[in-house]
């Protein structure tokens, strides 16, 4: 265990030296999201479309993805840009981390571990807690950015605060106030970790810019 604990511990600090600059750049990417939207939400308050704000409405908005598409409609087909790039932006930390890790640094530390499989365990590890911090990331920018330019009118509740915010987000009233955003949230995490995972997988086998076209 202590020998698994040592090659952790190296991993997690060879994944941050290299992983923080890109972190703190999605930060950014993520606040000023956040700022767009609630500006934006600001706007719609003070017009009197809506009451409020919750931290829930501001997620859903941040991962609501493209429109339905229907074929027979002959529309335009609705590529959501942005959700795209947040997925793959995190799984371009994960190929440079991976990419970075190739080396004969890495080899002796699987040596040094005494079993691949500390080695492997210790990556996956690596993976999970890199689209964590992620969606940590995310959350936080939007809570704070919501307080910061509505006030009052912000809230951490993780539902829709009413059938009005539904419509002007989402554009669509097919999903009701009380739906689980936590559990919405939950899913998302859980993608990022298995597109986390994958790319782990691929690349090691094969390479990083591999993985990364499988991904995508």
């Amino acid at each position: 265990m202590r020998c698994f604990i040592n090659v952790f511990k190296a991993d997690l600090k060879r994944f941050w030296n290299i992983a923080w600059k890109l972190y703190i750049a999605f930060a950014v990417y993520s606040l000023m999201q956040a700022l767009i939207f609630f500006a934006n939400m600001n706007k719609s308050i003070n017009k009197g479309r809506i009451a409020a704000v919750s931290l829930g409405d501001s997620l859903m908005d941040f991962f609501k993805g493209a429109k339905e598409f229907y074929p027979e409609r002959n529309l335009a087909m609705d590529i959501p840009v942005l959700e795209i790039f947040v997925l793959l932006f995190l799984l371009f930390i994960v190929a440079y981390y991976i990419n970075s890790d190739r080396s004969a640094l890495s080899r002796s530390i699987m040596i040094a571990s005494r079993s691949p499989v500390y080695w492997w365990v210790s990556k996956y590890i690596i993976a999970v807690l890199a689209a964590l911090v992620y969606m940590v990331l995310i959350i936080v920018t939007f809570a704070v950015s919501g307080f910061a330019v509505l006030g009052n009118k912000f809230s951490l509740r993780m539902h829709f605060t009413a059938r009005e915010n539904i419509k002007l987000i989402l554009g669509s009233e097919d999903i009701s106030c009380n739906t689980n955003v936590v559990l919405l949230m939950v899913l998302c995490t859980l993608s990022l970790i298995t597109a986390c995972i994958i790319i782990l997988l691929v690349s090691y086998v094969f390479n990083s810019v591999f993985g990364f076209i499988i991904n995508l």
